[in-house]
């Protein structure tokens, strides 16, 4: 179990990097893209994306909450 805290740490910081370039990336698309419709579906995409980041880190937070119960 031990060997799973450097992952989760690093999950965390690959994490908090997709929220910084989710925020460019949308600065970017509203501030570039004139067609409404493909700023739609680019910030879908985007927002997916996120979301999966998200649940990524929400796997290692848990793990790390299971390493410290049973430490």
């Amino acid at each position: 179990m031990k060997d799973i805290h450097p992952h989760a740490i690093k999950i965390k910081e690959i994490e908090h990097n997709c929220d910084n370039l989710h925020r460019k990336s949308l600065k970017n698309l509203f501030g570039k893209e004139t067609d409404p419709i493909k700023v739609i579906q680019y910030k879908e995409i985007y927002e997916t994306l996120e979301e999966i980041a998200d649940s990524c880190q929400s796997v290692a937070n848990n793990l790390e909450t299971i390493i410290m119960k049973n430490a």
